[in-house]
């Protein structure tokens, strides 16, 4: 008798198979086949053979990306250059890893009725030797094997069956009573039959691929002009000009066929079928454009290698080459049109909690670069992702500032002075001052190592700046192609980067009010009201794109000591409360998960001794309709406003759905902030809100407010950027380690302890002690004995992770039972559970019977084994 575990594949029974050197047998070369050898192989399996009657088709990773993204032809075909490109490397592939190649090519991609199944595994495995095939099938097993049709004699501890897959054609006969369909899918008039088919040779050269989804999504659409056009189509869909065929005989090529007609016949057949094989490949570029989908696959194909050694680094001359570096080449030019805005919902929003904890950003502006190519986008994307931030943006490298930008869309906020009625007529000329900062004019000694200006504001009173910019009339917002958005969304694109992992800045309408002096309205309230109403189709343009939208607002702090510096704190508080209505009010198209909002107390290096208490300014930032919120944390004036955020925290001026993003990083010094520093205050931040995923890293401010403002130079900023993401890192890792007896370095932490209870019958009572007794010397936390089914006495054993442990088949049965009962039971939360069997096969894990010691140490390497993340909390 064999005894090991023989399990069928194409079910959940091996879910809680320890792989771990285990030589397995896989039945079949199907889908099934090839993905559980893969689950076996990258769980530590000692090898796998593979046994099957011919070679089934084993496609590259890389091969099926190509299908997706290479350009189509008016036929819906790639072209045969490229194509025989592929085939030759896919055939050097086979040839250099030691695969057999299918018996069919060249001939035919496929055998007829098998599919083609996808991994870079399996050619990676043959070439570790860890992975081969045999022709034929297993004859029998043995105790420590099995027996091929061949008789060679194939030693393994587990036998996984994947043949025997059948498409249920039976189930569409029995509900409509039909046997026969058309090639066009229909059964009868208004009855269409989607589901699976035989894929014959010449599939995969359709726009279908081998896609059962694109396939439905076609013949769904096509499904929707049948029940329009009824009269007009219904002999080319299930009437007379149609194919009918037997529906245990449908193959791909009929309907492949078939719908090729359809587009050639009706113009909005064929309108629907180009829409669909453009949107489907602008996703893919969009999403993973063929350059960064080679670098990601390129470094799948190294990490295979270790994993299947192990864990141990393969050398590079060791490993099995990679042979698809020229395959960008084949995909031709980005699809038109790539990364148009899409009126939907937002696209992938910011990363879980789960993948990683306490994330970094910046708030916007970034050096320019020395050589002055401030087009090329991809260029800030790779700096920033060089440094380690996480959530990315232009750089706003392409816009001379934050507010020039937007007001090129806004008809009013151009020139000087009104006359008496209130007419911008002959005021386009005239320039106002610029906001000067108020503590500047109590240092008049530094102030004169300014020039006048600094980015938006006078930091010089002596040399006071001037702008342009006023409200001459009404604000109306002109709809027009944000210049610097679409270049940011297609670098996005090709740089493979999740536009929800990205941010576009904006200014508030209360930063408007801020640097544009209102020489029309003469009243606060109805002037901000004013350019919210015009900020708000810029804000929901912004946000359709998926971008995270970041409202920048140093009204809210700055505004007290330059604008507004002659009222009082109540006076501006109430300011302020205005202009927060007024950005809520143009915020009311954006989600909140999406918003952003900045604020700050101007990015410039002076006393600051004027600056608002953050005190009188939490209050206001607890009524903003945002998510994250940044705000200084790192320069000396601000460093201790953690002080206030944490009576902001308790006095529920911070919601619980929000993100503090504190500035860890001066923008206005060159002293790169030290990580452990860093790490210290990010903890800070999130002992006050108890959750990691609510706290992110960020700067005080922009590195450079404007094109010419640039407070630190590019080498600094970048080094500073570098201590961020280090310091956000160590933070995590601390966080993780906090309540670990010794230092965590993963936060991937194998339990100590564990439960066991052993189930058997009479027979085996001294056995089981025997097994229980090496057990407790393993450290196990609890050992009981119980003669069989035990679900009330462990309803309540919680404390720690269990294993059931069944000796024999019925100890096993019963171990089964009282797993299934406890699972069943919602009364209490669980910790994992383990079902082992000894000397029978079953589901859960199976230990061959032997000494009670080696059983014991099965039993504890089972349950020992079980990682738990704590980041899942």
């Amino acid at each position: 008798k064999f005894h090991g575990v023989i399990a069928d594949g194409t079910s959940d029974s091996l879910a809680t198979m320890d792989w771990r050197g285990k030589r397995v047998v896989v039945a079949g070369m199907g889908a099934f086949a090839v993905e559980n050898a893969r689950t076996a192989l990258e769980n530590g399996a000692a090898e796998v053979v593979v046994v099957s009657r011919r070679h089934g088709t084993i496609c590259p990773k890389m091969i099926d990306y190509l299908n997706f993204v290479k350009p189509w032809d008016e036929h819906y075909k790639h072209d045969t250059q490229t194509n025989v490109k592929q085939f030759l490397r896919w055939k050097e592939l086979y040839s250099a890893a030691g695969c057999t190649v299918p018996e069919c090519w060249p001939k035919q991609v496929k055998h007829e009725g098998h599919t083609i199944s996808v991994s870079d595994l399996w050619f990676i495995g043959h070439h570790m030797k860890k992975l081969s095939t045999r022709t034929g099938g297993i004859a029998k097993a043995e105790a420590n094997g099995v027996q091929l049709t061949s008789g060679e004699f194939v030693p393994c501890d587990v036998v996984v069956g994947c043949i025997g897959f059948e498409r249920s054609n039976y189930l569409c006969e029995a509900l409509t009573g039909r046997n026969t369909v058309m090639t066009t899918n229909y059964l009868d008039k208004d009855m269409m039959y989607l589901a699976d088919a035989e894929i014959d040779e010449g599939a995969f050269n359709s726009f279908f691929g081998s896609s059962v989804l694109e396939y439905g999504k076609f013949f769904t659409n096509v499904y929707v002009e049948g029940l329009k056009r009824g009269d007009q189509l219904g002999e080319q869909l299930w009437g007379s000009q149609t194919e009918a065929v037997k529906i245990t005989e449908r193959k791909w090529n009929q309907y492949i066929n078939a719908g090729l007609k359809l587009i050639e016949a009706d113009p909005t057949i064929s309108k629907h079928a180009r829409e669909q094989v453009e949107n489907r490949t602008r996703h893919f570029w969009r999403t993973m454009p063929p350059q960064s989908f080679l670098e990601v696959n390129r470094k799948e194909w190294e990490e295979l290698h270790t994993r299947l050694n192990g864990g141990v680094p393969v050398p590079k001359s060791q490993q099995l080459p990679y042979f698809f570096d020229e395959a960008p080449e084949w995909c031709g030019e980005a699809p038109a049109q790539l990364a148009q805005p899409v009126a939907a919902a937002p696209v992938s929003g910011p990363a879980t909690a789960c993948r990683s904890w306490i994330r970094t950003t910046h708030v916007g502006s970034l050096p320019r670069p020395a050589d002055g190519n401030i087009q090329d986008l991809q260029r800030v994307l790779k700096l920033q992702q060089d440094v380690g931030v996480d959530v990315v943006n232009d750089g706003e490298w392409a816009r001379d500032n934050y507010i020039a930008d937007v007001i090129d869309r806004i008809e009013g906020l151009r020139g000087g002075s009104a006359d008496e009625a209130g007419s911008a007529t002959g005021a386009c000329c005239e320039k106002h001052n610029m906001p000067t900062a108020a503590d500047m004019h109590d240092v008049p000694i530094y102030s004169t190592r300014f020039t006048g200006g600094n980015g938006l504001i006078t930091l010089n009173p002596k040399r006071q700046a001037t702008s342009p910019l006023a409200c001459v009339a009404p604000p109306r917002y002109v709809p027009s192609e944000i210049p610097s958005l679409k270049p940011f969304l297609e670098s996005l694109a090709m740089y493979g980067k999740a536009v929800g992992d990205a941010f576009y800045s904006v200014p508030s309408p209360g930063t408007l009010a801020l640097f544009c002096q209102d020489v029309y309205f003469h009243k606060h309230e109805t002037y901000i009201k004013a350019l919210g109403n015009a900020l708000r189709e810029e804000y929901r343009r912004i946000a359709a794109t998926g971008l995270q939208l970041q409202v920048d607002c140093p009204d809210l702090a700055m505004g007290r000591h330059t604008r507004w510096a002659n009222l009082s704190d109540e006076e501006f508080v109430e300011v302020a409360r205005q202009n927060i209505a007024a950005l809520n009010d143009a915020l009311s198209g954006v989600p909140t998960d999406q918003t952003r909002v900045h604020v700050c107390w101007g990015n410039y290096a002076g006393p600051h001794h004027k600056d608002i208490p953050a005190d009188l300014v939490w209050p206001l930032l607890g009524t903003v309709k945002a998510k994250y919120l940044l705000v200084e944390g790192a320069n000396s004036r601000h460093r201790n406003d953690i002080e206030a955020f944490e009576r902001a925290v308790k006095n529920g001026h911070f919601r619980n759905d929000q993100v503090i993003v504190p500035g860890m990083l001066d923008t206005t010094t060159a002293r790169v902030e030290h990580p452990e520093l860093i790490a210290s205050s990010l903890l800070h931040y999130v002992q006050i809100v108890g959750d990691p995923s609510r706290v992110m890293a960020g700067t005080d401010c922009g590195f450079a407010s404007t094109a010419k403002s640039v407070a630190v130079t590019g080498d600094i900023a970048w080094m500073k950027l570098a201590a961020l993401a280090e310091g956000a890192a160590l933070a995590t890792q601390r966080f993780i380690a906090r309540s670990a007896p010794v230092p965590c370095r993963s936060p991937l932490l194998a339990p100590t302890p564990f439960r066991v209870a052993i189930i058997s019958s009479g027979s085996d009572s001294s056995y089981a002690k025997d097994v229980a007794q090496e057990l407790c010397n393993l450290r196990a936390a609890v050992v009981e004995i119980f003669p069989g089914e035990c679900f009330e006495a462990l309803r309540w054993a919680v404390d720690v992770p269990l294993t059931l442990v069944g000796l024999g088949m019925t100890g096993g049965l019963a171990a089964e039972t009282t797993l299934k009962q406890l699972q069943a039971d919602k009364a209490v939360s669980r910790r994992p559970s383990t079902l082992i069997t000894v000397g029978t096969s079953g589901p859960g894990i199976s230990v061959s019977r032997g000494a009670a010691s080696e059983v014991a140490a099965a039993i504890k390497e089972a349950s020992m084994g079980r990682d738990f993340d704590k980041r899942s909390l």
